[in-house]
């Protein structure tokens, strides 16, 4: 709808936990015929409703595959999120830098950092993603303070 009537540039947020490949398949082709053409590749946060769900279970384990999946249409412009912070549930700021990666070789065209308060986690991701041989543009996330 958003698409068709304003002139905005629309991403959809789409998240692949426990989605199967026809059902993403459906969703993509859908985004197509409405002429969407932006994706924010995420995983996607753990049902809390369902305690023993696994997310390493189904046809999509990580966000990399849903990147993987979404670049084989050759229609798309995928975008990541990363994590200047580093992601909860990594282990360490260096797993955290190669998963990042993953998703920029798997064919995401950019990230957005999730958001941060202080520039210098921004910064730091920024020279470490260098380092790690990532090329993309990184924009900080942002998002307005509505109440203080």
């Amino acid at each position: 709808m958003l698409q068709r009537e304003t002139d905005l540039t629309v991403m959809s947020h789409l998240t692949c936990i426990g989605a199967t490949r026809d059902s993403m398949d459906s969703l993509l082709r859908d985004y197509m015929n409405q002429g969407i053409r932006n994706i924010l590749a995420l995983r996607g946060d753990v049902p809390q409703e369902i305690p023993d769900f696994d997310p390493t279970q189904g046809e999509f384990r990580y966000a990399k595959d849903l990147v993987d999946f979404v670049k084989s249409y050759d229609y798309f412009s995928i975008a990541v999120a990363v994590y200047p912070e580093v992601h909860q549930e990594s282990p360490s700021l260096e797993a955290d830098m190669d998963y990042t990666k993953r998703k920029i070789d798997a064919g995401a065209e950019f990230a957005i950092t999730q958001m941060f308060f202080d520039n210098k986690y921004f910064y730091d991701f920024r020279d470490r993603a260098v380092r790690s041989g990532i090329n993309v543009p990184i924009l900080p996330g942002i998002i307005p303070m509505t109440d203080f």
